[in-house]
């Protein structure tokens, strides 16, 4: 089994919404193409050690950038002979979304600190049907099960869901592999307006979102 293999988180939820150079022969995939789950070694995600937080800005001068996120992935992983054939399912708890905590904020280098009314609007604005959309669509699903390229640089082909929406996402992420346990550790944009997501603005766009979030996450695993 390699040390180092690339594979997928997640959420978001997620992966990188930048056009990706990769070859002519990989053809776009939806869920109906994802295979059951399929021999090799088994990993369960740790849900107290995995973390993600997914970072937002203000597009211009006025609003304010967020950092939300927290312990809130579980998941499998199924690492077979083939490293290519990696499978990967992972889902996040919208709900329990924590916001803006400031500890988030400041390994952000993020100056201004949110009282907790401003806290709480963001959160119910983030579950609004307009946004996550928390009622209809609970989770974040993110499903992998095919790599490309060498064992010491891999790139995921994803298929993330998010708000009823699937995506196929070329995403590259480092998983170092130590006995029987698995950390991942990535670094991932996406664009809201890729999942039918209207970035939020007020006072006719004065105040307003940018459409690329910026993703951080962290998945450490358990062998079964």
């Amino acid at each position: 089994m390699p040390l180092l293999i690339t594979i997928l988180l997640c959420i978001s939820l997620f992966g990188c919404a930048e056009k990706a150079i990769t070859s002519p022969d990989i053809t776009p995939r939806t869920l109906a193409d994802f295979p059951p789950r399929p021999d090799g070694i088994r990993f369960q995600v740790d849900k107290v050690t995995s973390e993600i937080r997914m970072i937002s800005y203000p597009e211009g001068r006025f609003g304010h950038a967020h950092v939300v996120g927290g312990h809130i992935i579980n998941g499998e992983i199924v690492l077979p002979e083939d490293h290519h054939q990696v499978w990967l399912e992972l889902e996040i708890d919208v709900e329990a979304m924590v916001v803006d905590q400031q500890s988030w904020r400041e390994d952000e280098r993020m100056k201004s600190h949110p009282g907790q009314q401003a806290v709480h609007g963001t959160k119910e604005n983030l579950m609004s049907q307009a946004v996550l959309d928390v009622k209809n669509h609970p989770l974040i699903m993110i499903r992998v099960d095919n790599v490309i390229g060498p064992h010491w640089q891999n790139d995921a082909l994803a298929l993330i869901t998010l708000v009823g929406t699937t995506r196929q996402v070329l995403v590259p992420v480092a998983v170092f592999e130590e006995e029987n346990r698995l950390t991942v550790i990535g670094r991932a944009e996406i664009h809201q307006s890729d999942f039918g997501i209207t970035p939020f603005s007020a006072l006719g766009g004065i105040m307003r979102v940018d459409d690329k979030v910026l993703i951080r996450f962290r998945i450490q695993a358990n062998a079964e």
